[in-house]
């Protein structure tokens, strides 16, 4: 058993060791992130969706072609608010990767009222991180000119707030 685990442990090392090495490259089919001067943000964006996201080398190449983040401050305070309002990593990962502009918004104009009005409704603060990580659409939509208006037509046609927080929810 021992020396099972110590040949794949060595494996391990030794493969990690040339991969590392200048003569031995990874096969890899995503390309590197942007390296001229002119495109340092959309580098910058690249790393910080990988380091500080958790985002996949696929997912944050395709993030950082929606998004350009010209330095840490805003992207910093929306994961700084996403954690103070019980987000995972997994889940902010989820966001970054599906809606990565909403990195970029002002959370306490665009982020806290939407987060209020969720838990106006019932919404038990693991559910709404839960929701938005999963549907980043809810993210994109104006509180007041669609997503209110759509919670009250729905309200009116399924009776109640409780039925309308239930569809929500399983959705």
């Amino acid at each position: 058993m021992f020396s099972i685990l110590h040949r794949r442990i060595s494996f391990e090392i030794d493969s990690h060791f040339l991969l590392q090495s200048q003569f031995l490259k990874p096969i890899s089919t995503t390309p590197p992130p942007p390296r001229n001067p002119s495109n340092q943000s959309s580098s910058f964006t690249f790393s910080y969706l990988i380091n500080l996201c958790g985002l996949s080398l696929e997912s944050a190449l395709s993030a950082s072609k929606k998004v350009h983040f010209k330095s840490p401050s805003k992207p910093n305070l929306v994961f700084q608010f996403l954690i103070n309002n019980s987000f995972s990593n997994t889940q902010i990962a989820n966001i970054a990767s599906k809606h990565p502009s909403t990195l970029l918004t002002d959370p306490r104009k665009t982020l806290l009222p939407k987060l209020e009005f969720l838990k106006q409704i019932r919404f038990l603060k693991d559910d709404i991180a839960h929701f938005l990580s999963k549907d980043n659409t809810f993210l994109r939509r104006g509180l007041e000119r669609k997503i209110k208006p759509t919670y009250e037509n729905l309200k009116d046609l399924l009776g109640s707030e409780d039925k309308v927080a239930a569809a929500i929810k399983s959705s």
